[in-house]
């Protein structure tokens, strides 16, 4: 019986295949269809997932980047500041500003000489962040554990409580001391 009945299974598609209809496949045309929009789904969903974590991922590579260059920046900052400090080159402005504006005579090119020194001064604090430290001419008093914040004309006296002219200022960088103040005890 079993044979008759394979018989007549095959007899069906044979005679659907003679009549010129196709068989039926074995799943509903309905859930293919779901099946493949339940697909396309999962597919954009992982798709905007990997574009907000691409989106996430290149907003930090440019915060990095705006951090890289602001650290190069300070460091190439630095480096002249400290070169130029080597060189002396802010504390002989500075002495050189100084002298030219106590003198007196009313050349026109000695006036166009005087703004030169006070102009690269300037210059130096506004690009460079390099500052001046403590004003030539000013006295205060200090200590005896003070005494290695300044550079010296002369021996320091070696008592608790002294009084300092300041001869030639410090530099200073964004705040930190490149070089010390040249004094001299009053």
């Amino acid at each position: 019986m079993a044979r008759r009945r394979k018989l007549r299974t095959r007899d069906r598609s044979a005679v659907a295949r003679k009549k010129g209809r196709r068989p039926r496949p074995s799943h509903a045309r309905g859930t293919v269809g779901r099946q493949e929009l339940a697909s396309t789904k999962r597919s954009l969903r992982k798709l905007v997932n990997t574009l907000e974590l691409l989106t996430a991922t290149s907003d930090a590579a440019l915060r990095d980047t705006a951090c890289f260059r602001t650290l190069i920046e300070s460091e190439f900052e630095r480096h002249l500041a400290v070169a130029a400090m080597k060189d002396n080159v802010f504390r002989d402005l500075a002495l050189l500003d100084n002298a030219l504006d106590a003198d007196d005579t009313n050349h026109e090119e000695l006036r166009r000489l005087r703004m030169a020194p006070a102009a690269v001064l300037r210059w130096i604090s506004t690009f460079l962040h390099v500052e001046a430290h403590l004003e030539p001419g000013a006295e205060r008093e200090v200590s005896a554990e003070t005494v290695s914040k300044y550079d010296w004309r002369g021996d320091p006296a070696a008592t608790d409580l002294m009084r300092i002219r300041v001869v030639a200022p410090g530099w200073k960088w964004r705040d930190r001391l490149l070089a010390k103040p040249l004094v001299e005890v009053v």
